[in-house]
């Protein structure tokens, strides 16, 4: 083989290779991905992922909601609940956000489902909705001296 003919094996390689020691360095590096490729659950968008780390609270108890791709290529919603929040590995990768929420799936076929899921794959539902409240926010007045209170 020509050496200006690189082999698919030959560049993944290489770039791991390039992003190993990248990590290594703590140096910046660029990934070119095209998803309609080879779609991969290990590259998200980097705004999906600030977006999931830095702005979406979650706690254990909350209930949430996750889109699967079915055989048939259609998309399907199922509920669960979190039921914890750690390292999938905590010696090989602490404080990884990959796999670091375990989950409880309502669903009966939830042994298909993974225990364990990214904070960017599920949307957590809210008890209430955040709507501004139509009455005013009134201050508290000081009670006015001489008045009895009711105080006890």
């Amino acid at each position: 083989m020509p050496s200006s003919v690189l082999s698919s094996d030959s560049m993944h390689l290489g770039l791991l290779a390039a992003a190993a020691h990248a990590a290594q360095t703590n140096s910046r590096f660029t990934i070119f991905y095209n998803p309609r490729a080879c779609p991969s659950e290990f590259v998200i968008p980097l705004a999906k992922y600030v977006k999931a780390v830095y702005h979406t609270r979650v706690s254990v108890g909350m209930r949430f909601r996750m889109l699967f791709e079915t055989e048939e290529s259609s998309v399907r919603r199922y509920m669960g609940t979190i039921t914890g929040i750690c390292d999938l590995d905590s010696v090989r990768w602490p404080n990884s956000h990959w796999r670091s929420v375990k989950v409880g799936w309502d669903e009966s076929t939830a042994g298909e489902r993974q225990p364990r899921v990214s904070l960017w794959e599920i949307e957590p539902l809210t008890t209430f909705p955040m709507y501004p409240s139509p009455f005013p926010l009134r201050l508290k007045r000081p009670w006015p001296p001489g008045l009895p209170s009711f105080n006890g």
